[in-house]
């Protein structure tokens, strides 16, 4: 009997846009930075758990629609939207946001946009599955997806990533409606 395509078994390392069981979409091992351009000192692996959030949110709605997602009994971590970022990687570097469900900060979102005709993300958007992307402009923003980066010097502002044309734009954490994912970090091993 043959492997389900887009799972992975044994110690074969996933590839990007692969499916991992139990888990979700691989979207890479990343060595992050913050806004000041400071190394989070730790390699993370980060899964996208095929979840898109439903109707376009703000910053804020979306980062306590994230907390309040249970995916695969995978829980999310209530961060304060002001400082998402920041709290995201202390919880990071203390293990306490491994495995939880979080918004990705914008290399992990930038990543995905260049992953979204490949693997498990064409897919799913192939077949119309739940958990696709949406990568065509609508109503609403949908096709923008949030990231936690924030504006080092408005901190009222966040960076997003348009997915029709990659175009990343710093904008307003509680005024403007766009889509989540729910994500989350592992450390790379």
């Amino acid at each position: 009997m043959g492997t389900p395509q887009g799972t992975t078994t044994g110690k074969r390392a996933p590839q990007p846009g692969e499916m991992v069981q139990g888990k979700g979409i691989f979207i890479g091992t990343f060595d992050l930075i913050d806004a000041y351009g400071k190394s989070l000192g730790i390699k993370t692996k980060w899964y996208d758990a095929a979840v898109e959030l439903g109707k376009p949110m703000t910053f804020n709605a979306t980062a306590d629609a994230v907390a309040n997602c249970d995916v695969n009994g995978r829980g999310g971590l209530q961060l304060d939207p002001a400082h998402y970022e920041a709290k995201l990687f202390d919880k990071l570097r203390t293990e306490e946001a491994l495995g939880k469900n979080v918004i990705a900060p914008l290399e992990v979102v930038k990543t995905i946009y260049e992953l979204r005709n490949q693997g498990e993300y064409k897919r799913r958007s192939d077949g119309d599955l739940p958990g696709r992307l949406i990568t065509t402009a609508g109503t609403g923003y949908a096709y923008w997806q949030w990231s936690c980066t924030p504006d080092r010097n408005y901190p009222g502002r966040v960076r997003a990533v348009d997915f029709p044309d990659r175009d990343d734009d710093w904008l307003f954490r509680n005024a403007l409606r766009l889509s989540g994912r729910v994500c989350f970090a592992e450390l790379d091993l």
